[in-house]
């Protein structure tokens, strides 16, 4: 997704700059034997709602932190590198100049992205009789 991104990026750069400055979350999910895997980058996660048994109610589960400044483990990992698909200005300093718009601009040069597109993966064992209600949450 990300290399798709990118070089959608390098052929718009001298028509369309501002699209390096443009980037998503991206959240995938995938059964597998029994397993549930996520997953993630960016400010998103799984939230499914399971009926237990003998509770009318559904009960709903995160299964995946969202990649967001308001959790300590975010901000600490913020000091080193985040995850994210697009924004490419701040992953490749082929991006960090003119035409891009001049506040976008990283003034100090970077050698290393300061984003990262490689999501967190997390499994969750799935019970072999379950009724499961994905939601998922974003924001923007």
């Amino acid at each position: 997704m990300e290399e798709v991104f990118l070089n959608h990026v390098r052929k718009q750069w001298l028509v369309k700059p501002q699209i390096s400055s443009v980037g998503s979350c991206c959240l995938v999910g995938i059964i597998n034997e029994g397993v549930l895997y996520i997953a993630n980058t960016g400010d998103s996660c799984v939230v499914p709602g399971r009926v237990e048994r003998g509770a009318k109610d559904i009960k709903a589960v995160q299964l995946s932190s969202e990649h967001n400044a308001s959790f300590l483990a975010v901000r600490d990992e913020l000091r080193q590198v985040s995850r994210m698909i697009g924004h490419t200005y701040l992953k490749s300093s082929e991006f960090n100049h003119e035409p891009l718009l001049a506040w976008f601009h990283i003034r100090r040069p970077f050698h290393n992205p300061i984003l990262c597109p490689e999501p967190s993966i997390e499994e969750h064992r799935l019970c072999k009789i379950s009724v499961c209600y994905i939601c998922i949450r974003w924001t923007m």
